[in-house]
């Protein structure tokens, strides 16, 4: 079983790059349900990690978190 923080570390790796996620993307990547993607989510936001969603655009990864190349 993985549990919520493998599930989190897993999200993280796979919005870094991208720099922007909603729930629905996480939920199609991950293969997981949609109350848990937007779980994650909230978890990020609270961590400071994303933005807040605003106008129905994707929550934005904060400056500081994106990776260097």
């Amino acid at each position: 079983m993985t549990t919520f923080e493998q599930q989190f570390d897993k999200a993280w790796r796979l919005i870094t790059p991208i720099g922007k996620t909603t729930a629905s993307a996480l939920q199609r990547k991950m293969g997981i349900g949609f109350n848990r993607a937007a779980k994650i989510i909230d978890e990020m936001e609270k961590r400071g990690i994303i933005g807040p969603l605003t106008n129905l655009t994707p929550h934005k990864l904060l400056k500081k978190f994106i990776m260097k190349a």
